[in-house]
Parts: C-alpha cells; sequence; structure tokens
C-alpha cells in the first residue's frame, strides 16, 4: 500500500470519529448562528483530517523503522490513542441517541 494512501485509510476514520465526538458543539453553534456554525463544521472537519493525516504520516514515518520490535513499541501508543477515541465516540454517541 502506498504512503499516502495508507495516511488517507488512516485519516479518514479519525476525522469521522472526531467529527462524531465535536457534533453536540457543531449542532449548538449552528443553532446559534448559521454563518458562524458553517464555517465551525468547516473548520471542525477540516480540521479532524488534518489530525488524522498526521497520525497516519507518524505510522508511515514508524513502519519505515527497520527493526521490527522498535516499530511494534512504537505503534502501541498509536493503537491505544486510536482505540480510546473510538470508546469515547462510541460512548458519546451511545448517550445522545439513548
Amino acid at each position: 500500500m502506498g504512503y499516502y494512501k495508507r495516511m488517507n485509510v488512516i485519516a479518514i476514520p479519525v476525522a469521522i470519529a472526531l467529527f462524531a465526538f465535536m457534533f453536540p458543539r457543531c449542532l449548538e453553534v449552528l443553532n446559534e448562528d448559521l454563518a458562524k456554525g458553517v464555517g465551525f463544521i468547516g473548520g471542525a472537519g477540516i480540521g479532524a483530517y488534518l489530525f488524522g493525516c498526521l497520525i497516519g504520516l507518524s505510522v508511515n514515518f514508524i513502519l519505515q523503522v527497520s527493526n521490527k520490535l522498535i516499530r511494534i513499541v512504537l505503534l502501541i501508543p498509536i493503537g491505544v490513542f486510536l482505540l480510546v477515541l473510538v470508546w469515547k465516540v462510541s460512548l458519546k454517541l451511545y448517550y445522545l441517541y439513548f
């Protein structure tokens, strides 16, 4: 898999998860003022995608390391961060709809 393709494969789900995490705040700002709300939603989406790109680039950089043990040790914090992010988003979505 190419480096940029792997970066986008990581960035898009992270962006969706972060945007879902920020969705209640987006609705709150959108209800206050339409123009500010649209700007906030656009900024939140772009910011979440760029944050996902940074995670993807760090994963690509770590995968360039030749020693397999060091590579595994370096990938563990990124995996833990993504698991915590998915857990928090799923809890927020669960309490938002139920």
